[in-house]
């Protein structure tokens, strides 16, 4: 199910006790997640290492895995590009709808209120 052509995005930052810092940038439309993950290098590692549990685990909720990436990153945060972000996730999707021109909202520049 391709969903109503809406992509929902959300990114998290979790502090787990086994993975240290992860961050998150999720995308749903439909049934399909796509997930970016991004943690230190024991915490990448240790996520590849259970990447088919994982897997299990979200397809196990309902969820169609469209795509799942685990990146290390270094220790220091990297600075979250919206303007990036945006791109990607229209990338995404037109891919998940088989190139068929799909719209993505915009998203709201980064004014840091949030952090």
């Amino acid at each position: 199910d391709a969903g109503d052509g809406i992509a929902w995005r959300t990114r998290l930052t979790l502090t787990l006790p086994t993975l240290g810092t992860v961050d998150a940038e999720l995308q749903l439309n439909g049934a399909q997640l796509v997930a970016r993950l991004r943690a230190n290098q024991a915490g990448a590692a240790r996520l590849a290492q259970h990447e088919p549990a994982l897997r299990r685990r979200f397809e196990g909720s309902g969820l169609q895995l469209g795509g799942l990436s685990i990146r290390a990153v270094d220790e220091q945060r990297e600075p979250f590009d919206a303007f990036a972000a945006q791109a990607a996730a229209s990338a995404y999707a037109q891919a998940a709808a088989g190139s068929a021109a799909m719209p993505v909202p915009p998203v709201p520049p980064d004014d840091g209120a949030l952090r």
